[in-house]
């Protein structure tokens, strides 16, 4: 896995077009701006540097400061007061600031971390802060009012978790990122013991490969795989840290990011969003300032490591010191860069988490703040190395190190396209493409199965043309997720690929029901839970997607049934081959993204009955029963078929049935399907809705 590097980032740029009113050409004027910190050589600051003392070079090519403006701290005044009748005496009084700093401090800590988060927090409110600073904490509004903002500090201590008047302290998502750590350690450990393949819930950042004769992807995934899940996690956080810098911009003058949590896992994978992250904070002079809220840390023992549900309990993982400290490492590596990058200041393996804010207090003054004009005005997207000195024997100067020119319009590239999906898969969903998306469950070995179809309309794709054929590819990603929040959710990504004929495209494009689509198989276990599938038009990059609720029963309890399964995907099983979950007798059944069928289609029906007793098993052989309804009444001389296929050994009865729909008129038709009378106990009856469209 390669690690992240980032180039510094650390200017503000500011681009204005100048069009003059009687011509036809415009003149692109764009203003860089960049903070220089210049001391003497016991690191007292410089403050009587004029225009002419300074030397900016951009890429090697010197060019001429425009302006120059020295940050001061509060000028410090002597008043003269009189503190008797006839006695005076001077009283030091600290003036106005020149300009105010915008301090926002996001808390992202661990439960066990937020009394020290919260001390640290406090003693900067009451006893650090400086005339000028305008504070934002939780998200509340800036202030400068000391004992507000104390006050809020107590409140997010009575409720770490947040309310609906402050923030929170705690991340939201500490333990999933906690379950995902812990799984891939003991993944790494099962691994190294040979136990073969485990799996694991979470994200796969690219395709997992499929065979290309399975009907379904399975996703689970190996230790070689099981580190993509990681960066999704990190791509949601830095894309919330993008939505607040959008919101900061707006501001005059410098602009701090307090942030303290328990370290940031930035991978190889995550370098789009970063890259796009510190592009924009130093555009508006956003600066990052991080803290690892953990502390000094200790390596936890194995012992108290929680063993995912998915994973045997009683194999107990080795403690892996080296990948204890490589993750601890990784994690401090990715606070320290986003600081960096973007002209802050980062605390780790330190107790003193209010060492940040003492950091903050010394650079929130005595700099300046350097303009010039680049002769360059190319706008590529590359990276431009800036150096700063100044004609003072003995001086020392830190300053910006450079930034990204702007970029020209042209096609997202793979890694925007992924952010943009990743976005739609966690905000509200776009409508420009049409997807649909369906939810069974059925049981394997008597753990529930979730079977979830999803497809995008084929005619919504743009086509690319090869040869004969016009070639469709789209990206999906998946979130299935506990609508209570106990676990961790599931990601993973598919990419796929479809091909029509070139002269029989245009009756695909106008076809509603043809669709590009997938299907998954998922172990869930009990409980409801919500999943959401968002696809892509890999030539377009238009994004539509499409979500529902599925609630999974335990299937393990006596008469127990799965949904009801309608498609017209069923095929014949070859000689000697096994039905899979879905088969039964000589057919094998494929689930459809959508309910929609034409006149002259076969409508499958497909069901489980589990855990059967003897007499249940012996009536539920009759086969099942079927009823079809139409505006609420029931469909007379339709052709109905259905029968039963038994399994003793386990007690299932696999039930299927065909509707023939070529006498039926077009509509919206209700299917319900159950066991025999004498079979039902305790199961239950199965609804679905279906769409009947014209033949032509």
């Amino acid at each position: 896995m390669g690690r992240l590097l980032v180039p510094a980032l650390v200017a503000s740029t500011l681009t204005a077009v100048v069009a003059a009113q009687q011509s036809d050409y415009q003149v692109e004027v764009r203003l860089i701006q960049i903070e220089a910190r210049v001391t003497d050589r016991q690191g007292n600051p410089i403050p009587d540097l004029s225009r002419a003392d300074f030397v900016i070079k951009e890429s090697g090519v010197v060019h001429d400061v425009a302006t120059t403006e020295y940050m001061a701290g509060p000028e410090r005044l002597m008043v003269r007061s009189e503190t008797s009748p006839g006695t005076y005496e001077s009283i030091p009084v600290v003036g106005p600031a020149p300009q105010p700093t915008w301090v926002y401090i996001s808390t992202e800590v661990g439960p066990t971390d937020t009394q020290r988060a919260a001390a640290a927090i406090r003693q900067f409110v009451v006893s650090q802060m400086q005339p000028g600073f305008q504070v934002s904490l939780g998200g509340m509004p800036f202030t400068t009012d000391r004992v507000q903002l104390a006050a809020a500090v107590d409140s997010m201590i009575r409720n770490p978790y947040g309310s609906a008047q402050r923030g929170a302290l705690v991340d939201p998502t500490y333990h999933q990122r906690l379950d995902a750590e812990n799984d891939r350690a003991m993944a790494s450990e099962f691994r190294q013991q040979e136990e073969g393949i485990v799996p694991l819930q979470g994200f796969v950042a690219r395709p997992e490969k499929v065979e290309s004769d399975a009907q379904f992807a399975r996703p689970y995934v190996t230790e070689q795989r099981i580190d993509r899940q990681l960066p999704m996690y990190t791509d949601v956080t830095l894309d919330r840290y993008q939505m607040l810098v959008d919101q900061l911009s707006a501001l005059p003058g410098k602009k701090v990011i307090v942030l303290l949590r328990p370290g940031l896992r930035v991978e190889a994978d995550n370098a789009v969003a970063m890259q796009r992250l510190a592009s924009s904070a130093v555009r508006h002079r956003v600066s990052f300032y991080t803290v690892d809220s953990r502390a000094l840390e200790a390596i936890i023992p194995a012992d108290e490591l929680r063993i995912p549900l998915s994973i045997d309990r009683r194999r107990r993982p080795n403690v892996d010191l080296f990948r204890k400290f490589e993750t601890l490492g990784i994690s401090h590596e990715g606070l320290q860069a986003l600081a960096q990058e973007t002209g802050g200041r980062s605390v780790v393996d330190t107790n003193s988490l209010g060492e940040v804010f003492g950091r903050l207090v010394h650079d929130a003054s005595g700099y300046y703040v350097l303009s010039y004009y680049p002769v360059d005005l190319t706008a590529a997207g590359r990276y431009r190395r800036i150096e700063v000195s100044v004609k003072r024997p003995g001086a020392k100067v830190q300053a910006t190190r450079g930034y990204y020119e702007p970029r020209p319009t042209m096609p997202l590239s793979g890694g925007d396209k992924g952010v943009a999906l990743r976005r739609a898969l966690l905000a509200e969903i776009p409508r420009d493409l049409g997807v649909i998306g369906s939810a069974n469950v059925f049981a394997d070995e008597q753990k529930p199965v979730l079977i979830l179809s999803a497809g995008v309309r084929a005619g919504d794709l743009q086509p690319r043309q090869e040869s004969d054929d016009a070639a469709l590819a789209t990206t999906a990603l998946v979130r299935i997720a506990p609508e209570d929040g106990s676990r961790t959710p599931i990601y993973y990504e598919r990419r796929v690929t479809s091909r029509a004929a070139q002269k029989s495209w245009g009756k695909v494009r106008n076809d509603q029901t043809a669709v590009v689509s997938i299907a998954d198989l998922v172990r869930l276990d009990p409980g409801a839970y919500t999943w959401r599938v968002v696809f892509r038009d890999e030539r377009t990059g238009k994004i539509g997607g499409a979500e529902g609720r599925v609630q999974i029963p335990d299937l393990s309890q006596p008469a127990a049934s799965s949904t009801l399964l309608i498609t017209r995907e069923a095929v014949l099983l070859g000689q000697g081959e096994q039905p899979d979950l879905l088969g039964a007798g000589s057919l094998s059944y494929a689930p459809q993204p959508g309910r929609v069928f034409r006149q002259g289609d076969i409508v499958h029906l497909r069901f489980d009955l589990y855990n059967a007793a003897g007499e249940e098993l012996e009536a539920a052989a009759v086969g099942p029963r079927i009823a079809l309804l139409r505006d609420g009444k029931t469909v007379e001389d339709v052709a109905f078929h259905g029968v039963a296929f038994p399994e003793r050994e386990d007690g299932t009865v696999r039930f299927v049935g065909a509707i023939d729909t070529a006498h039926l008129p077009p509509g919206s038709y209700t299917v319900i399907a159950a066991p025999p009378a004498r079979a039902e106990s305790g199961s239950r009856r199965l609804v679905q809705i279906f769409q009947l469209l014209p033949k032509s």
